[in-house]
């Protein structure tokens, strides 16, 4: 199962990770097949992709 999290102190992210800051609101109930954001480790910087396990044979996220 992904499971949910949460996002909710932005500000911070921005500080622990030393990323530029971006407008992002708080996100309290993130479950699969949301848009997140991430930070990619080659060039320190805040991106978005979708949370979630997608099968090799089905386009669909699913929740396993």
């Amino acid at each position: 199962m992904c499971g949910r999290f949460s996002i909710y102190e932005v500000g911070r992210l921005f500080e622990r990770f030393n990323v530029p800051e971006i407008n992002i609101e708080p996100m309290y109930n993130i479950a699969p097949a949301y848009n997140i954001p991430i930070i990619t480790n080659e060039k320190q910087e805040i991106t978005f992709a979708r949370w979630g396990l997608t099968l090799p044979w089905n386009d669909t996220i699913i929740n396993a």
